[in-house]
């Protein structure tokens, strides 16, 4: 059994690039041509179809499971030790859950993201390449430098709570062990959430920016055609290249909506838990772990989830500026005195396509949304802060 699973429009020819068969049931990883570290990395957590990814795969899941209930144990502690900080606690549980629930999802998910990484073609640019695996490295180190991070400001700072949280509120006399636990549970902790969501905000990015690259190639193909040369034919060919890069952004559309939904609720959840961190725990004594905490959490939280809603738009950028190039090649025609040879094929290229991602319809990733998200959070941020200092 073949699926189809891969085209691009040509740079030299306005048909799409032949479809690759791949098989379903195939037992070898897909083999990705300069393939990208985070889509390496991906692969490393079981997103492929060989049985060895499968493996690999469960193997993570058990264990950023256990670290689940274990944080969630963590949690309930803090709740019991001091039951101020409830909210802040349930901000991120949910932040947390909604990682569990986004790697259940991206696994269900493994055969059509792996063939969604498949139709990436925009490596081919080195700079874009490296770009991506800077982006890549900086979240795969990300863990590394949290954990040193809180690991120097306890330290520094002399402030124990981030160990008793970390070991249950259950004090220790050993110094080597206390920095050892205190190091590796925030390094898993911190693997957990926000770093596996960062991986697959990188690639969603990846391949939607790649799509837009697919317009942006079709725009430059009728943007280099004479007026006198855009007859009936080739307006056909054109009208068929749209429509086949329509298809697959519907088919993205449908296998990312809902993991995209996931991992952007997560990151929103996360700003309210650092926006009631910053202002109720950061201004106290020994705060320089919270201070800390709370740095670096806001450029592995907020940056992805800026990202998620700045790269999509590419995408509808560019349908608009196809438009605008296919309605100038029309006046063009009509100002040269050339009678259109077929009405319903000029009809059909003249309607406006405009494709915007979404997360199940509910949010929609577009650039000038990032201003209401971030303030949205800082609002209901601020309003659970005013309850909790009511209280």
């Amino acid at each position: 059994m073949y699926v189809r699973a891969s085209f691009r429009v040509s740079s030299t020819a306005p048909y799409p690039q032949s479809t690759v068969n791949i098989p379903i049931y195939s037992n070898i990883l897909l083999k990705l041509p300069r393939i990208m570290l985070a889509f390496q990395i991906l692969c490393w957590f079981g997103i492929g179809l060989c049985r060895k990814s499968r493996i690999i795969s469960f193997l993570f899941f058990a264990l950023l499971l256990l670290t689940y209930l274990d944080i969630l144990i963590m949690y309930v502690i803090v709740i019991k030790i001091n039951g101020c900080e409830i909210k802040w606690a349930l901000e991120r549980i949910i932040s947390v859950t909604s990682s569990i629930v986004l790697m259940h999802s991206v696994i269900r998910k493994r055969y059509e993201i792996t063939v969604a990484m498949k139709r990436v073609e925009f490596m081919d640019k080195t700079m874009s390449e490296k770009k991506a695996n800077i982006l890549a490295g900086f979240i795969l180190v990300s863990p590394f430098i949290y954990s040193l991070t809180v690991l120097m400001a306890s330290e520094v700072g002399g402030d124990e709570r981030g160990f008793l949280y970390l070991f249950y509120g259950i004090p220790m006399s050993n110094k080597m062990l206390k920095s050892f636990i205190l190091f590796c549970k925030s390094f898993i902790c911190y693997l957990l959430f926000p770093t596996y969501s960062n991986f697959f905000i990188l690639t969603f990015c990846v391949i939607f920016y790649d799509s837009s690259l697919s317009i942006r190639n079709l725009s430059q193909e009728v943007e280099r055609c004479p007026p006198q040369e855009f007859t009936t034919g080739i307006q056909l060919k054109y009208l068929t290249c749209r429509r086949k890069i329509l298809k697959m952004l519907d088919e993205l559309q449908a296998n990312f909506s809902l993991v995209c939904f996931i991992a952007c609720a997560g990151h929103f959840s996360h700003c309210f838990a650092l926006i009631t961190q910053i202002m109720l725990y950061s201004f106290r004594e020994n705060a320089f772990t919270s201070l800390a905490d709370s740095a670096i959490n806001l450029i592995n939280v907020v940056i992805p989830l800026i990202l998620m809603f700045w790269i999509p738009e590419q995408i509808p950028l560019e349908m608009e500026n196809l438009n605008k190039i296919i309605r100038c090649k029309y006046e063009m025609r009509a100002s040269y005195g050339i009678v259109s040879e077929n009405s319903t094929i000029e009809k059909l290229l003249l309607d406006e396509k405009i494709f915007v991602v979404s997360g199940c319809n509910l949010i929609f990733f577009r650039r000038r949304n990032i201003l209401s998200v971030l303030g949205s959070a800082l609002t209901y941020g601020l309003l659970l802060i005013g309850l909790e200092v009511r209280n």
